[in-house]
């Protein structure tokens, strides 16, 4: 993402979409929305997130990760899933962990210039994100050695 400033939701949606392939557009509301499908999501409590970036940059497959002030989830964003990805047994298993996977044509809300609950905890770099399916199998393997009260 570029490093000059951002002065207008609109000027930061459409950065979002040249720089990082994107399919955001800003909504009544001013908030800028991505639209899964080239991109998808997979939130995570911050502990397994936290373990899951690291993994991912022992790995060089850098994400942008979406950060929530009221929550203590962090969204790591993916190449698309494909619908083999989404199946109910893989969604059980992640679920199991507190991991939620996005829907197919589902809505996620990017941090815009003055957002005051998202932000980039890892700010978008291009268009380079890891597989979909690739995130799915080291979070499941990282949940399994966490402790239960993680």
């Amino acid at each position: 993402m570029s490093t000059f400033a951002i002065t207008s939701v609109s000027e930061m949606c459409a950065r979002y979409r040249a720089d990082n392939g994107f399919d955001a557009a800003v909504d009544d509301h001013g908030q800028i929305l991505l639209r899964t499908g080239s991109v998808d999501g997979i939130q995570l409590p911050i502990g397994l997130a936290e373990r899951v970036l690291g993994e991912l940059m022992r790995r060089d497959l850098p994400t942008p990760v979406i950060a929530n002030h009221r929550s203590d989830f962090w969204m790591l964003l993916t190449q698309g899933a494909r619908a083999a990805d989404r199946s109910v047994p893989r969604f059980g298993a992640l679920y199991r962990h507190r991991v939620l996977m996005t829907a197919a044509g589902a809505l996620i809300t990017l941090p815009g210039p003055d957002h005051r609950i998202r932000y980039w905890e890892v700010a978008p770099n291009g268009t380079r994100r890891p597989p979909f399916n690739e995130l799915v199998e080291i979070t499941l393997r990282l949940a399994h050695c966490m402790p239960e009260s993680a």
